[in-house]
Parts: C-alpha cells; sequence; structure tokens
C-alpha cells in the first residue's frame, strides 16, 4: 500500500488526530486533523544582552525545561522589530530569521537527540541586531511525532497547525528600532512604563528598589518638562548607576538590558547646555 507523508510546516510538524465532522453547507464528510498540543511543557527563559563596539547589541538566550514538563523542547522563536543577523544556534539546531509574520528568529532541533529534555538546559540562542532592548513575545513548542498517512485516508484540512497558537507563550527581551523621529518626552515616558513592566513581569523583586528607580525616573522627566537637560542627565545616569548596581540582584537580566541601554539611548540624544529642548 502506498504511503504519503503530510507537508506541514517546519515549526509545526506534530501528529494529527483524526475527526469527522460534516459540512453544514455541502452535507459532505470532511477529513479534519487536529494537531494535539504541544504545550505540555514548563519552561524558563533567561536573556542576556550585550552592547559591542560597533554600538550592535548581542542577545542571547538560555531555555530550561523544568522536571513537570511532559515533552522535550524542539522550537524557539522570539519575535524581533528591527533587522537581525549573525543568527547561531546550539550544536545540531538550526535558526534563522523567519519567513513568517509577525517577524520572529526562529531556532529547531534537527535530532530528537538534541532536544531539551524535562529538567535540562541549553544556551547558545543568540543573534546580533542594531535595534535597541524591548519586550517581546517568545515561543516555546514541544515535540510530538509527525504525522505518516495512507494516500487513502491523506486529510482534508488541518486545524491547530499554527505554532503562533500551539505553543508556550511568555515575555522576553527583542530588539526594536529606533524611531525616525526622537522626542525626549516620549522616550522618557517609554523608560518609564519598561520600569512598571519590569515590575510587573517580576524582573524587578524588591518594592524599595522599584520606588527608588521611579524617584530618578520621575525626577528626570520634571527636569526635563522644565529643560534643565543637564539635571535631567545627572538623574539618568544615577539611574543607570542604580540599575548597574542591582543587575544580578533585584534585578533580572533582563531588567538590566531594557533599563540600561533604553537610558543610555536618551542621555546619548539630550542637548549639554541646560534651556536646550531636544
Amino acid at each position: 500500500m502506498k504511503t504519503t507523508k503530510l507537508v506541514i510546516s517546519l515549526a509545526a510538524c506534530f501528529l494529527l488526530q483524526v475527526m469527522l465532522v460534516t459540512d453544514i453547507l455541502s452535507q459532505d464528510s470532511l477529513r479534519i486533523f487536529k494537531y494535539p498540543s504541544a504545550k505540555e511543557i514548563a519552561v524558563s527563559v533567561v536573556a542576556h544582552v550585550t552592547e559591542l563596539k560597533n554600538g550592535k547589541f548581542f542577545y542571547e538566550y538560555q531555555l530550561q525545561s523544568l522536571p513537570n514538563s511532559k515533552q522535550n523542547i524542539w522550537t524557539f522563536d522570539v519575535e524581533y522589530h528591527a533587522p537581525v543577523q549573525e543568527i547561531q544556534a546550539p550544536t545540531e539546531w538550526l535558526g534563522d530569521p523567519g519567513y513568517l509574520p509577525p517577524p520572529r528568529v526562529q531556532w529547531y532541533a534537527r535530532d530528537s537527540l538534541v532536544e531539551i529534555s524535562p529538567d535540562s538546559k541549553l544556551g547558545g540562542f543568540s543573534f546580533l541586531s542594531g535595534g535597541i532592548p524591548s519586550i517581546e513575545i517568545y515561543y516555546v513548542s514541544g515535540w510530538v511525532e509527525p504525522p505518516v498517512f495512507t494516500e487513502e485516508n491523506a486529510p482534508d484540512s488541518v486545524i491547530g497547525d499554527n505554532v503562533l497558537e500551539n505553543s508556550v507563550k511568555g515575555i522576553t527581551i527583542g530588539p526594536t528600532a529606533p524611531p525616525v523621529n526622537f522626542s525626549a518626552s516620549t522616550w522618557i515616558d517609554t523608560l518609564i512604563s519598561y520600569k512598571h513592566q519590569a515590575v510587573s513581569l517580576g524582573w524587578i523583586d524588591n518594592q524599595g528598589i522599584a520606588n527608588s528607580l521611579d524617584s530618578k525616573l520621575d525626577n528626570a522627566k520634571s527636569k526635563l518638562s522644565a529643560g534643565d537637560t543637564t539635571a535631567a542627565k545627572n538623574m539618568l545616569n544615577a539611574f543607570v548607576n542604580e540599575v548597574e548596581a542591582q543587575n544580578g540582584k533585584q534585578l533580572t537580566s533582563e531588567a538590566y538590558a531594557l533599563l540600561k541601554f533604553n537610558a543610555e539611548y536618551l542621555i546619548d540624544r539630550l542637548p549639554e547646555k541646560k534651556g536646550e529642548k531636544k
């Protein structure tokens, strides 16, 4: 008997289940295959960002599959909103910039032997970008066997094959292109929002530190509004110093990258003289 493999997207190569349903309009019986869940995993994603001498940022991720995972991890995607290059992957994994919206770097294991099994971790997922660190979405999928069908029972349609839906999603750090038209007031509002989101995400776990950072940002915003860019810069530098001092303590690597590099971007674009508004 001749067999035919169903051609499906690489990021959604999961086992299919068969359901027979009736089309209400045509009354024709259709074979609909539904992917089972690829979400039987518990995962932790840690991001580190380093600024290079050429002004680009090096983004690197480590995945940990927690002990209660029921599947091996075999795909990992991170959204981006700035061009990426030099995508690197762990041994026997592949990475590419993705070809379907939304834009995202995609990594996947070439062999089951290198998938991330429960209670293990793997790093080496990385890329370069000129984009500034921002809050982005990641997608992680568990592995199930790919389908094989005879020619006679090939499906008429497939549902649940979208990795954006059939995956574990979370929040991490990724690149975003700087705005074409820079506004200091808009940027500091964004920085303040990032600080609040970092607290909500658990990236800042000490309320005293959060309050101290808030105070510095509020003060810097007030000075900017008054046109005193020198005082605003001084307050923003104090903010960066505190972020650096708390990195790995009360701030995760994600909070550090998000707050430090966005604050420095603002500092570098403020005029030097008091009274000059940019």
